[in-house]
């Protein structure tokens, strides 16, 4: 699995275009998409704040 991102940037096009691609092929079947499941919607409290240290080492 790669995420929208990934590809973009594997195939070096812009990501709004790389959205659209993926969505066209979606709706024709053509690869599967997943979601990332959130506990309810929420973010991750831990990843949040190893980002947030990240930043202040900046």
């Amino acid at each position: 699995m790669r995420s929208v991102a990934e590809i973009s940037a594997m195939l070096r096009i812009p990501l709004g275009v790389t959205r659209i691609l993926v969505a066209d092929m979606a709706a024709e079947n053509l690869v599967q998409l997943h979601q990332p499941q959130l506990d309810a919607g929420k973010p991750d409290l831990n990843l949040l704040e190893r980002v947030l240290s990240g930043l202040r080492r900046l």
